[in-house]
């Protein structure tokens, strides 16, 4: 359910339906925390941060951002941890950093 609403909150942010993407997004993240799910919860704070940035709220954009890339970051130390490749979970930081970036700069040319 959580990734299909994780997919939901992506296409109705495409489309503009603002307000079904904050309620998917949200409910999302609300599940994703409750069930220790950091991978979704990180995709959806980036979701909100997006949502967040676009309604000029720059603070809690920023917010959203920051708390997805440090729980992308998280993710690749356990995965360093293991040994395992984390071309990934690097690449996720990177969007986390771009996002922030991106809404910032985007609350910039609305005001």
């Amino acid at each position: 359910l959580m990734f299909e609403l994780t997919n939901l909150a992506l296409l109705d942010l495409r489309t503009g339906d603002f307000t079904r993407a904050t309620a998917a997004a949200s409910e999302v993240a609300d599940l994703a925390r409750e069930t220790d799910n950091d991978y979704l919860l990180a995709c959806n704070l980036a979701v909100l941060a997006r949502l967040a940035g676009l309604r000029g709220d720059a603070v809690t954009s920023i917010e959203h951002a920051r708390r997805a890339t440090q729980i992308a970051g998280r993710r690749a130390e356990r995965l360093n941890g293991a040994g395992v490749g984390v071309g990934a979970g690097g690449a996720g930081a990177g969007a986390g950093r771009r996002l922030a970036w991106t809404t910032s700069r985007h609350h910039k040319s609305l005001s």
